[in-house]
């Protein structure tokens, strides 16, 4: 709401609100909402209105709860009168933010902030009807006598903190609702939908077996690799054709990503970097390899290893002629990559693949086995009662086809019974 007031309280002059040629043309009339919005409001206005003059009676306002479903009963009425009726009109209409800026921009910043004071207000009763379950002492000290109206000072803040402070929720009748971004159709959803989706997969089909060794048993080192497969980050680099900006923005992100993996962790980064590769390594030796196959630098990294220049080119053009080493495996040690001409993966790219020589640390067990005391079995009684309860157990343990779960099940019993 600030941005109005510096606007001299025109919406239309508002940074990033404003309204173009054709930005009355986003909107939509709907008649059927919009009677519908104004027939529920009303019936649900008058509803309140009636229970909150029963609560207003001495009688209740006397109890801390019924003070604060007073409030939050004003809360909601102002709400819906916004959210209901007001949002009738706009149906009717058929208004979005451009066609009333100044009152959709005023009435959204006001929806908001009720929004979130009816909420805190709900979390401030929850709190009053534990505590006079659980803590009775609390409860008065908090709640008792007039105390409850300090104390709904919070939703009341937190509300006008909303309004004032936060950007506002604006109508759009096309979507039927408010909304932070009034033109949300004009981006292109699908294609961040799709991309999204993508990234969340491949992270999913890492986590799950890095999940699963949480809770069941699982190879000696499926950690460690799961753990190389969690740090795998899979990305698409920015071609000559994007800005400056845009290019220094996506390597500072991914420099800034892999410093945040500890120094001991082995970190990978692999794709079409859409980057040739040059011979010259002055100032950067410890990431650029000696064996580059392109006449062009660039500062992303490149191979240690010799091969045949037939194995360093990654990537055919349409035409047949022109191949280059664009895709690449970066890795925070120096392991042998290499591309494959013959594999057939649908693609004017080659693949690429990496040799990984891992170094396995050998973990001890640390628990700690504690021997019997066979002497007790000196004493009669108790190496008749020890003789009983082996005989019993083993009458019910029964054979199996599996001698490893026999030879588990005899050891379990024998250590049980030592016990």
């Amino acid at each position: 709401m600030e941005w109005f007031f510096e606007s001299a309280a025109n919406a239309e002059n508002v940074k990033y609100y404003e309204c173009g040629a054709d930005s009355l043309r986003h909107g939509m009339v709907s008649y059927t909402a919009g009677i519908a919005f104004i027939v529920y409001g009303s019936v649900v206005e008058i509803m309140y209105a009636i229970v909150i003059m029963v609560m207003m009676k001495r009688e209740y306002r006397v109890l801390s709860c019924y003070k604060i479903m007073m409030v939050l009963g004003i809360y909601d009425m102002a709400s819906i009168g916004v959210d209901a009726l007001l949002s009738g009109y706009f149906m009717l209409v058929g208004a979005s933010y451009c066609t009333y800026p100044s009152l959709i921009y005023v009435t959204g910043a006001l929806a908001l902030g009720l929004w979130c004071g009816s909420c805190m207000t709900c979390l401030i009763l929850v709190v009053n009807r534990l505590l006079d379950v659980c803590n009775q002492r609390l409860m008065e000290m908090l709640f008792g006598n007039n105390r409850t109206y300090a104390v709904l000072m919070i939703p009341h803040l937190y509300s006008l903190y909303i309004c004032f402070f936060t950007p506002p929720v604006l109508f759009n009748s096309e979507y039927f609702t408010w909304l932070f971004d009034p033109l949300t159709k004009l981006h292109p959803t699908a294609v961040f939908f799709i991309q999204c989706s993508s990234i969340c997969a491949a992270n999913l089909t890492a986590a799950l077996p890095y999940v699963y060794m949480q809770f069941f048993p699982a190879p000696p080192h499926s950690p460690l690799i799961s753990h190389i497969f969690w740090l795998l980050y899979h990305v698409y680099a920015p071609t000559d054709n994007a800005d400056d900006d845009v290019e220094n923005d996506f390597y500072g992100r991914l420099q800034d990503t892999i410093h945040e993996v500890p120094r001991r962790d082995l970190k990978i980064v692999l794709g079409d970097f859409n980057a040739q590769l040059g011979g010259d390594r002055h100032g950067i030796e410890r990431t650029f390899g000696p064996s580059a196959s392109s006449g062009h630098i660039s500062d992303n990294g490149n191979t240690y290893f010799q091969h045949r220049r037939i194995h360093k080119k990654t990537w055919n053009s349409p035409d047949g002629v022109a191949s280059n080493e664009i895709d690449h495996i970066r890795i925070s040690r120096n392991h042998d990559a290499r591309a494959y001409r013959g594999a057939d993966v649908g693609s004017d790219h080659y693949l690429v693949r990496a040799t990984l020589k891992l170094k396995l640390k050998h973990l001890r067990s640390s628990s700690i086995v504690r021997p019997f005391t066979v002497e007790k079995l000196m004493d009669p009684i108790v190496s008749s009662r020890f003789t009983l309860e082996l005989r019993s157990r083993f009458e019910v343990f029964g054979n199996t086809s599996d001698i490893e779960k026999d030879w588990v099940g005899v050891k379990t019993t024998v250590r049980d019974c030592a016990d």
